[in-house]
């Protein structure tokens, strides 16, 4: 009789889960009545939620600018440089390729943005979604106002 109350109970258990998870779901959901009032957490004060949109909006500038200074590249040196050996830019280059009016979606501009000194935004290239003649290609220029490379 044991050994068919067990295989019911293997039976009725998917494939899936396994054992071990059926029996962690089984007493999470067992602990916690997710039907019970008690369960539902207390609205916010006021004052805690002026807080929270304040400290966000905070973050969003602190965003913003990081962006901003990361956009910059190796800086306007750098950038002055290049135009005067007759050179555009990485982004110049983009802004030329895509069609005009249509925003370009940037990828990967904070990675590494913390490592090599400061001195490899977006690892040396500037990566990203945008519409060429009225198709979304992935666009990837050579950022060379930016140490990168060997």
């Amino acid at each position: 009789m044991a050994a068919a109350q067990a295989s019911r109970r293997w039976n009725s258990i998917p494939v899936v889960v396994g054992l071990r998870r059926y029996r962690k779901l089984r007493a999470f959901h067992s602990r916690y009545d997710h039907n019970s009032v008690t369960t539902i957490p207390e609205p916010a004060s006021p004052a805690h939620k002026v807080a929270r949109i304040a400290h966000m909006r905070l973050l969003v500038d602190q965003l913003r600018k990081l962006e901003e200074r990361l956009r910059a590249g190796g800086g306007p040196a750098k950038i002055d440089r290049q135009h005067r050996a007759g050179k555009m830019t990485a982004r110049d280059r983009i802004a030329a390729l895509i069609d005009p009016g249509t925003p370009f979606l940037e990828i990967g501009l904070l990675l590494a943005y913390d490592q090599y000194d400061g001195e490899a935004p977006g690892l040396g290239s500037v990566t990203g979604i945008g519409k060429i003649e009225g198709r979304y290609a992935v666009i990837v220029a050579g950022d060379a106002t930016v140490k990168a490379g060997s």
